[in-house]
C-alpha cells in the first residue's frame, strides 16, 4: 500500500525536536510517513533525556539514532514541510538553500499558534513536557491537515 501523504519535519540539529515530534507522530498516525532531519550540518544522536521521556510514555524511541541533514530528495518527496523555528522557514523558503516545493509550515501552526517550537535540549521545556507538547500535536494533526487542504488518511 503506497502512502498517499509524507511530512518532513525539520529542526536545527535532528537530535532533540523533529525526532521525538516524528516518533510521537508515526504512533498516533501510521498511515501517513514521517521523516525527520536537521536543516544544518550536524553530528549527534537522539538526546537521551527525550529518548527516555518517550520511553516512559510508552513509546519505542530508536536510542542512538543519528541526525539526518534534510536533502532535496526528501524535499521532493514531501507534501508537507514542518520546521521548527521562524528561521528555518525563512531559510528554507528564501529558495538559496534547497528548492521546496510543498507547503512548509512551523511546527506550532498545528496546535493553531504562530511561534518557534521549545527546544528542550536547551532545557526551555522538560523532555516530559515536551513529549506531552508532541502528543498534543499528534491529537490536532489531522484538523490541521484539513485546513490547509491535505487529504488525511
Amino acid at each position: 500500500m503506497s502512502q498517499l501523504l509524507h511530512i518532513e519535519l525539520c529542526c536545527t540539529a535532528n537530535i532533540s525536536r523533529s525526532p521525538t515530534l516524528e516518533v510521537v507522530l508515526r504512533h498516533h498516525h501510521p498511515k501517513i510517513s514521517f521523516h525527520s532531519s536537521s536543516l544544518y550540518p550536524w553530528t549527534g544522536v537522539h538526546h537521551p533525556t527525550l529518548v527516555k521521556a518517550l520511553a516512559a510514555r510508552g513509546y519505542k524511541p530508536v536510542t542512538g539514532r543519528p541526525s539526518v541533514q534534510l536533502t532535496q530528495d526528501q524535499l521532493n518527496r514531501s507534501s508537507l514541510v514542518l520546521v521548527a523555528e521562524e528561521e528555518h522557514y525563512t531559510r528554507l523558503c528564501s529558495k538559496s538553500h534547497l528548492d521546496v516545493k510543498s507547503p512548509c509550515y512551523l511546527m506550532m501552526n498545528v496546535l493553531g499558534e504562530q511561534a518557534d517550537m521549545l527546544d528542550p535540549h536547551f532545557a526551555e521545556i522538560t523532555p516530559q513536557s515536551y513529549v506531552v507538547l508532541c502528543e498534543q500535536m499528534a491529537q490536532e494533526l489531522p484538523a490541521f491537515l484539513r485546513r490547509i487542504g491535505l487529504v488525511v488518511p
